[in-house]
Protein backbone atom coordinates (compact mmCIF):
# COMPACT_ATOMS: atom_id res chain seq x y z
CA UNK A 1 0.00 0.00 0.00
CA UNK A 2 1.08 3.54 -0.71
CA UNK A 3 -0.30 6.21 1.59
CA UNK A 4 -0.05 9.93 0.89
CA UNK A 5 -0.99 12.20 3.77
CA UNK A 6 -1.12 16.01 3.85
CA UNK A 7 1.25 16.30 0.89
CA UNK A 8 2.11 19.80 -0.33
CA UNK A 9 4.91 21.18 -2.49
CA UNK A 10 6.03 24.78 -2.83
CA UNK A 11 8.73 25.85 -5.27
CA UNK A 12 10.69 29.12 -5.16
CA UNK A 13 10.43 31.13 -8.38
CA UNK A 14 13.22 33.13 -10.01
CA UNK A 15 11.72 36.23 -8.38
CA UNK A 16 12.15 34.51 -5.00
CA UNK A 17 8.40 34.11 -4.55
CA UNK A 18 6.83 30.84 -3.45
CA UNK A 19 4.71 28.92 -5.97
CA UNK A 20 2.29 26.41 -4.47
CA UNK A 21 2.25 23.46 -6.89
CA UNK A 22 0.08 21.04 -4.88
CA UNK A 23 -1.55 21.27 -1.49
CA UNK A 24 -3.10 18.94 1.08
CA UNK A 25 -3.13 15.75 -1.01
CA UNK A 26 -4.45 12.64 0.77
CA UNK A 27 -4.58 9.32 -1.08
CA UNK A 28 -4.36 5.62 -0.28
CA UNK A 29 -3.55 3.08 -3.00
CA UNK A 30 -3.90 -0.59 -2.06
CA UNK A 31 -1.55 -3.28 -3.38
CA UNK A 32 -2.66 -4.37 -6.84
CA UNK A 33 -4.94 -1.36 -7.26
CA UNK A 34 -4.79 0.62 -10.53
CA UNK A 35 -5.01 4.40 -10.21
CA UNK A 36 -5.11 7.15 -12.85
CA UNK A 37 -4.29 10.76 -12.11
CA UNK A 38 -6.14 13.14 -14.41
CA UNK A 39 -6.20 16.91 -14.65
CA UNK A 40 -5.39 19.88 -16.84
CA UNK A 41 -1.87 20.95 -17.71
CA UNK A 42 -0.08 22.56 -14.78
CA UNK A 43 -2.31 21.16 -12.03
CA UNK A 44 0.46 19.18 -10.25
CA UNK A 45 0.14 15.63 -11.65
CA UNK A 46 3.83 15.30 -12.47
CA UNK A 47 4.87 16.98 -9.23
CA UNK A 48 2.84 14.43 -7.28
CA UNK A 49 4.40 11.52 -9.19
CA UNK A 50 7.92 12.92 -8.76
CA UNK A 51 7.33 13.12 -5.00
CA UNK A 52 5.86 9.60 -4.81
CA UNK A 53 8.80 8.31 -6.87
CA UNK A 54 11.29 9.88 -4.46
CA UNK A 55 12.78 12.31 -6.99
CA UNK A 56 11.48 15.49 -5.30
CA UNK A 57 10.97 15.98 -1.55
CA UNK A 58 7.59 17.26 -0.35
CA UNK A 59 7.38 20.58 1.45
CA UNK A 60 4.90 19.09 3.93
CA UNK A 61 3.27 15.72 4.39
CA UNK A 62 4.51 12.20 3.82
CA UNK A 63 4.47 9.27 1.43
CA UNK A 64 4.59 5.85 3.10
CA UNK A 65 6.32 3.63 2.54
CA UNK A 66 9.04 6.08 1.52
CA UNK A 67 10.34 5.41 -1.98
CA UNK A 68 13.97 5.95 -2.82
CA UNK A 69 14.57 6.94 -6.41
CA UNK A 70 17.10 4.93 -8.38
CA UNK A 71 18.49 6.88 -11.26
CA UNK A 72 20.11 4.41 -13.63
CA UNK A 73 19.84 3.39 -17.22
CA UNK A 74 20.10 -0.27 -18.09
CA UNK A 75 21.54 -2.69 -15.57
CA UNK A 76 22.43 -1.68 -12.02
CA UNK A 77 26.21 -1.44 -11.59
CA UNK A 78 26.36 -4.61 -9.48
CA UNK A 79 24.68 -6.76 -12.16
CA UNK A 80 26.01 -5.14 -15.33
CA UNK A 81 27.64 -7.57 -17.73
CA UNK A 82 31.41 -7.36 -17.87
CA UNK A 83 32.83 -5.48 -20.82
CA UNK A 84 34.40 -7.65 -23.46
CA UNK A 85 38.05 -6.90 -24.17
CA UNK A 86 38.39 -9.10 -27.25
CA UNK A 87 38.30 -7.07 -30.46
Amino acid sequence: MISIEGLSKTFDTQRNRPYLAITDIDLKVADGEFVSILGPSGCGKSTLLYIVGGFVPPTTGAVTPPVLATVAVGHPASSAPAASSSL
